[in-house]
């Protein structure tokens, strides 16, 4: 369609998904599933689409969430947002065109916060996480609906560059790290 309309080179294509799978099945061997912290949750297809812009089969590695999406996608028309609005996401653009040097230093240095719960008010400390660009602090205990005790509440930490599955708890080994995040 887009080819038909003659605007392929002009149009920014983003396909993505918001969580992990249902049920438990294949997802690439990540730990976790819906609704839960670990990467087979919340990890998710990003692929981009934009030619002469962005290159076929580039691979971004650096930590970037849904928040991320709007303040790419101004930069990349070129577009301020109001001075009103303000955005927890950081534009991309630099990854997605490889016209940054090295990563941001707004996007290699922060650390995103993630909790899911089923409810309308958020629970202190139930399945949530912290992931920085090598470090992740999750507390898994309290995905399913029911009630959620402080005592279900186990912190691990890993190194998910060295451990993409998540399956080595190193939180006794870098307790500077586990007191960061």
């Amino acid at each position: 369609a887009l080819d038909d309309a003659k605007v392929a080179d002009n149009t920014i294509v983003i396909f993505l998904t918001y969580n992990g799978p249902q049920q438990d099945r294949f997802n690439g061997q990540m730990r976790g599933r819906k609704s839960n912290v670990y990467d087979g949750g919340i990890r998710v297809p990003l692929l981009v689409r934009w030619p002469g812009h962005v290159a076929a089969g580039a691979k971004v590695d650096t930590v970037a969430a849904h928040i991320d999406i709007t303040p790419t996608v101004l930069a990349a028309c070129d577009f301020a947002a109001p001075p009103d609005v303000k955005f927890d996401g950081q534009s991309l653009l630099p990854l997605w065109t490889g016209t940054a040097d090295a990563v941001p230093l707004a996007l290699s240095n922060r650390t995103l916060f993630i909790q899911t719960h089923r409810g309308d008010v958020p629970q202190l400390g139930r399945n949530c996480t912290a992931i920085g660009p090598r470090w992740k602090l999750v507390q898994g205990a309290g995905w399913r609906e029911g009630p959620f005790a402080e005592s279900e509440k186990k912190f691990e930490l890993f190194d998910i560059l060295a451990d993409p599955h998540e399956e080595h708890d190193r939180a006794a080994a870098e307790p500077e790290v586990f007191a960061e995040l």
